[in-house]
């Protein structure tokens, strides 16, 4: 079932989550808009509250996705295992070898 007001700020989506079919609707929020979205879809899309998300439009049809995380640096580095950074004997032997060509500036 699709409803629309047109002209107005609501939109009502019937939504079907296994047997359950659940109503929200988009209101109002500011500039933009929101909807409520019932814990049965979060539970069945995978999302907890807080989770960060995307949201384009595909077909049509308001799509939302996980968020890919952006991790700085630091963060990268401190969840490398301990003594990843550690030179072995090979890196050791190729930092302490001459030029063989034109590498060297």
């Amino acid at each position: 079932m699709y409803n629309s007001i047109f002209g107005g700020s609501m939109f009502k989506q019937c939504i079907m989550v296994g047997e359950v079919n659940m109503q929200t609707s988009i209101k109002k929020w500011g500039n933009s808009a929101g909807a409520i979205i019932p814990a049965a879809v979060l539970k069945k899309a995978g999302f907890g509250m807080g989770d960060q998300f995307e949201i384009e439009v595909v077909q049509g049809r308001i799509v939302m996705s996980p968020a890919t995380p952006i991790f700085t640096l630091d963060e990268l580095l401190s969840a490398s295992p301990k003594g990843s950074f550690e030179l072995d004997s090979e890196d050791t032997q190729w930092l302490s070898s001459s030029p063989v060509g034109k590498e060297e500036i």
